[in-house]
């Protein structure tokens, strides 16, 4: 595979995570809802866990420091993230997925189908380790901590304008 391919792959698949993780660490209460409903062990440390698992992957896939851990890393989520599918379609529940923070797409199919997507990422990491080796990888991890910021800025500017005609409604209205 080119190695721009491989970059471009891993960088979308970090991304993806980061994202995710971040968004679970950020409003917990759906994710802990999934994991409630799908009544998996240790639901309280498993709605930290996995974000950071998440964060922690899209670190490497980005740096790519330890290809072996890395593919570990993309394979254990890849398994769980099918097992909940899995578990949601076997009980027959129709359980929302946190995936990517709020969603009213249920759990199910659909884990299951990417599984094969997260196999390939794992081998991809495994196979092709020509790509960002340390400085580099320190550079990409800057650019997706950039683009991270970007987007939750992007998220805040609405809510900071919303608050800043609140806040001169009710100046004005003291005023008068």
């Amino acid at each position: 595979m080119p190695e721009i391919l491989s970059l471009l792959v891993r960088f979308s698949a970090a991304t993806l995570l980061l994202y995710a993780g971040t968004r679970k660490l950020a409003e917990p209460r759906d994710f802990r809802l999934t994991l409630a409903a799908l009544a998996v062990p240790g639901k309280g440390a498993l709605a930290y866990a996995v974000p950071l698992l998440e964060i922690a992957t899209a670190m490497m896939l980005a740096a790519m420091p330890w290809p072996m851990l890395t593919a570990l890393m993309v394979g254990v989520l890849g398994l769980s993230f099918a097992g909940a599918g899995a578990i949601a379609l076997l009980g027959g529940k129709n359980i929302g997925c946190a995936c990517l923070g709020r969603s009213s797409r249920p759990l199910g199919v659909r884990q299951i189908a990417y599984l094969p997507l997260w196999g390939a990422l794992a081998v991809l990491v495994l196979v092709d380790q020509s790509g960002l080796r340390a400085e580099q990888g320190l550079w990409t991890l800057a650019a997706l901590a950039l683009g991270l910021a970007v987007l939750a800025g992007l998220r805040v500017l609405p809510l900071a304008r919303e608050n800043h005609v609140f806040t001169r409604a009710v100046m004005n209205k003291d005023i008068s």
